[in-house]
């Protein structure tokens, strides 16, 4: 006989196996017995697998604003995060500008003002014009 492991729970007698705290919650002790007694992820944080016994805190570019989440969100162009585990964006001052996911802000070319430049396109996406951002 052994205990769940951290990240994991039993509600039933007599399992084979533990069932996995679920996206967005972690288990950060051992022998849990129900799903309630995982807990959430806090803003800044989260948990994108099931069993998992802590969070992650979102990386610097990104944040999350709600706790019990699985993901975090990336900061849009304009704005940033310079820090992890954060739970809003900082705008960029006046006469800088930013990417879609940046940790920081860069100047704006001399009479560029306000910044255009091309943003990071995803995957199935295009992008043929430049934006501005502020």
């Amino acid at each position: 006989i052994e205990q769940c492991p951290e990240g994991s729970y039993q509600d039933d007698a007599g399992q084979t196996s533990c069932k996995g705290c679920p996206a967005g919650k972690y288990g950060d002790a051992k022998a849990l017995t129900a799903d309630a007694q995982c807990k959430d992820c806090p803003q800044g944080f989260s948990q994108e697998f099931n069993k998992s016994g802590s969070c992650f805190p979102c990386i610097k570019g990104e944040y999350q604003d709600q706790p019990k989440r699985d993901g975090c969100k990336l900061c849009q162009a304009g704005e940033y995060t310079d820090d992890t585990g954060q739970s809003g964006c900082k705008n960029c001052d006046p006469g800088e500008g930013s990417l879609e996911g940046s940790a920081k802000c860069q100047a704006c070319p001399a009479g560029k003002c306000p910044c255009v430049l091309f943003v990071q396109v995803r995957k199935g996406f295009f992008q043929d014009q430049p934006m501005n951002f502020f």
